[in-house]
C-alpha cells in the first residue's frame, strides 16, 4: 500500500513537472510560429513574417515591420503556381484568419482574396487569379498568444518551368560532353520528348531533336537558357520538330537571349538568385525591341480613353500575325509596368470582363495602324493611328491620309500642250 502511494506521488510531481515545462516552453516563445506555403504540385517554402503583437510571460510584444506590398523577396521566399491554382498556408499552432490581401507585384494597391479554412488540417487554402503574373500575399494570422502578419510572393504562369537549383550543379558543363549535356536536358521540361543531340563541326553548336509536333518558340526560351548558362561554349541552339514538315527548326543564339535579357547570360551561373527571378519569374523587364514599343504605345494611347468603370477585370489584346509568339511575350512584358492582368487572344469579340484591343497594320512601312478597343460594356472606339519613331522615342497621333505628305511630294498637275493650228 505504501508503495503504491511512493508511485502515485512520484507520477503526480512528473505530471506537475510536465506542466510547468509546458507552461514555460510555451510563453517563452518570443515571436509567431513560423509559416509554410505550399502549391498543387507540392513544392513548400517559408513566408516572411512581418508585424506582430504577441504574448510572452503575460506581456505584450509589439514589432513593427516594413508593409508586406513594399517587401522584395528573394527567390526562397517566392513560389510558382499555375492559373487558376491554389497554396496552402498551414503552421504548428491552430489559427485563425482576420485576412488575406494580395495585389500585382511592385503595386500596393490590394483587394481581398478568396480563401478557405481546412480546420481539420489546420491549413488555410488561398485561391489564385486566372491571369498570369507576379503577386504578392498578404495574411493576418490570430493565435492563442496574439496576432502576425505574413508575406509571400507568388508567380502565376502557365509555362513548363524547373527550379534553378535542380540543374546549377551541371555548371561549366563541355559542349562534348554528352552525358551531361543529356543530364541537363533531362532536367528542364520535355525531358521525355528528346530523341536526339547532335554536335556540329565548329563544336559551338547543338542540335536538340524533340519529338514534338507542336511547340512555340517562346515556350523553349527557359530550356535555352539553361543550356546557354551551363555550356559556356554553346553559341546556338537549333531545336528540330517531328512535324513532319520541311520548316520544323527552331533556331536560337546567345547574343538573341543576350539582348533580351539585357545582360551577358553567362552571368547567371555565378548568381542564381537573378536567373531565378529574371527568367524563372520574369521579375525583370526585358529589352524591348522598335516594333514591341510601338505596339505598347499604340495600346497605352487607345486605353487612355477608356474610363476606369468601362476597364473590366484584364486586358486581351489580339495583334493577328503581325507579332510572332517571342515578340507577343515581349509585349506583354513592356506592358507589365503600366496595366496589369494581360492577355494575347486571337478572339474578335471580347467577354463581359475584358477589355478588347485589336490592332491591324494599314501601312506597316509608315507605321499606320488601325485599333479598335471594346471596353467591358461593349463601347467601341475606333482609330487609325500613326507612329513616328524618332530616336528611342515613340510619338503617336490621330492618321490622315495627308499626314505623311510633305510640299515637295505634291506633284503639280501637268499642264496640255499647247498645240498651233
Amino acid at each position: 500500500m505504501k508503495k503504491e502511494k511512493i508511485v502515485i506521488a512520484c507520477i503526480t510531481i512528473l505530471i506537475l513537472i510536465a506542466i510547468i515545462f509546458a507552461f514555460i516552453f510555451s510563453n517563452s516563445e518570443k515571436v509567431p510560429p513560423k509559416i509554410l506555403v505550399k502549391n498543387d504540385d507540392g513544392k513548400t517554402i517559408e513566408a516572411v513574417l512581418f508585424g506582430y503583437h504577441w504574448k510572452v510571460f503575460g506581456k505584450d510584444v509589439v514589432a513593427d515591420a516594413v508593409n508586406p506590398f513594399e517587401f522584395d523577396y528573394p527567390s526562397y521566399n517566392t513560389i510558382l503556381s499555375k492559373t487558376l491554382g491554389s497554396i496552402s498556408i498551414a503552421t504548428s499552432e491552430k489559427f485563425s484568419v482576420s485576412y488575406v490581401r494580395f495585389c500585382s507585384a511592385g503595386e500596393t494597391s490590394f483587394q481581398d482574396a478568396t480563401y478557405r479554412m481546412n480546420d481539420t488540417l489546420n491549413t488555410l487554402i488561398v485561391d489564385l487569379p486566372r491571369v498570369e503574373g507576379n503577386y504578392v500575399y498578404s495574411f493576418q494570422l490570430e493565435y492563442g498568444k496574439g496576432k502576425a502578419e505574413y508575406g509571400v510572393k507568388v508567380v502565376v504562369t502557365d509555362d513548363i518551368v524547373y527550379e534553378v537549383e535542380d540543374v546549377i550543379s551541371y555548371k561549366n558543363t563541355s559542349i562534348t560532353d554528352l552525358s551531361n549535356v543529356n543530364k541537363i536536358l533531362q532536367s528542364i521540361p520535355y525531358a521525355n520528348e528528346v530523341e536526339g543531340i547532335m554536335i556540329d563541326e565548329t563544336g559551338k553548336n547543338i542540335n536538340v531533336k524533340y519529338n514534338l509536333t507542336s511547340i512555340e518558340k517562346t515556350e523553349l526560351l527557359n530550356n535555352t537558357v539553361a543550356l546557354f548558362v551551363l555550356i559556356p561554349e554553346l553559341n546556338t541552339i537549333t531545336y528540330e520538330l517531328n512535324t513532319g514538315k520541311v520548316d520544323n527548326k527552331i533556331l536560337y543564339s546567345r547574343e538573341e537571349l543576350n539582348q533580351f535579357y539585357g545582360r551577358d547570360i553567362n552571368d547567371y551561373a555565378e548568381n542564381v538568385e537573378s536567373w531565378s527571378r529574371e527568367v524563372i519569374f520574369k521579375e525583370k523587364k526585358q529589352n524591348t525591341s522598335e516594333m514591341t514599343q510601338v505596339y505598347k504605345t499604340l495600346v497605352l494611347e487607345a486605353l487612355s480613353q477608356v474610363s476606369k468603370e468601362d476597364m473590366g477585370e484584364y486586358l486581351a489584346i489580339n495583334t493577328g500575325d503581325t507579332l510572332n509568339e517571342f515578340e507577343r511575350r515581349e509585349l506583354m512584358s513592356a506592358l507589365g509596368e503600366d496595366y496589369l492582368n494581360i492577355v494575347m487572344t486571337t478572339q474578335e469579340e471580347n467577354d463581359k470582363n475584358a477589355v478588347l484591343i485589336v490592332i491591324r497594320p494599314r501601312e506597316e512601312m509608315n507605321h499606320v495602324y488601325d485599333v479598335t478597343l471594346t471596353t467591358a460594356k461593349k463601347n467601341q472606339i475606333v482609330k487609325t493611328y500613326e507612329a513616328k519613331v524618332e530616336d528611342s522615342n515613340i510619338l503617336v497621333q490621330e492618321y490622315t491620309s495627308v499626314s505623311t505628305l510633305t510640299e515637295d511630294s505634291i506633284e503639280e498637275p501637268l499642264e496640255e500642250p499647247i498645240t498651233e493650228e
